[in-house]
């Protein structure tokens, strides 16, 4: 959400990949997705009402538009972009609409799993995940990227596969003056 002098205008929506090759020293993705802008404008003085004299209700800017991303984004091990065409600049320094949710890994981060069984059934057997990445402490500042979560999975034992699994992340990205958080189910 940002807060202009109009209003405030959310943005909203679904970013997906396609893996078009992967290597072990890198992958191309390419990108489709959106982000709709909904605005809802300050009440003014003056300014039309609506009922019980609250301001009427958020402004919706139109319909999504779908936005192909470029032919393959290249990026590397640590998620760093190698090679692109042109991409879709966000507002209020969001950065890249084919990068929004691509973090620059370092070359030493912290990283921690945990594990734990919850439950078996026949050949079903339920565990829990804690998953934590982060980047290393900066002097008691926090951490520039931070990406944590929790979730269960379950694992057939038979077929050798998981059946289900329901994670939701959290990640925090730390720069000067910004911070954004990034909400993944």
């Amino acid at each position: 959400m940002a807060d202009t002098e109009d209003g405030e205008e959310t943005r909203e929506g679904l970013i997906s990949y396609h893996v078009l090759s992967a290597s072990d020293q890198h992958v191309v993705l390419k990108h489709s997705g959106a982000l709709a802008p909904r605005s809802k404008p300050k009440p003014r003085p003056g300014a039309f009402m609506g009922p019980l004299g609250f301001p009427g209700p958020p402004r919706f800017m139109g319909p999504p538009r779908m936005v192909m991303g470029p032919e393959g984004v290249t990026l590397s091990r640590q998620g760093k972009m190698l090679v692109s065409r042109e991409l879709t600049h966000l507002p209020f320094l969001l950065g890249d609409l084919e990068l929004l949710v691509i973090e620059e890994f370092p070359a030493e981060a912290n990283e921690r799993m945990e594990y734990a069984v919850v439950g078996v059934q026949g050949d079903s057997v339920r565990l829990s995940k804690k998953y934590s990445l982060r980047t290393g402490d900066e002097g008691g500042a926090a951490p520039r990227f931070d990406m944590s979560g929790t979730g269960e999975f379950t694992f057939d034992t038979q077929e050798g596969v998981i059946a289900e699994m329901t994670m939701k992340y959290e990640i925090r990205v730390n720069e000067p003056n910004v911070t954004l958080r990034v909400p993944l189910r």
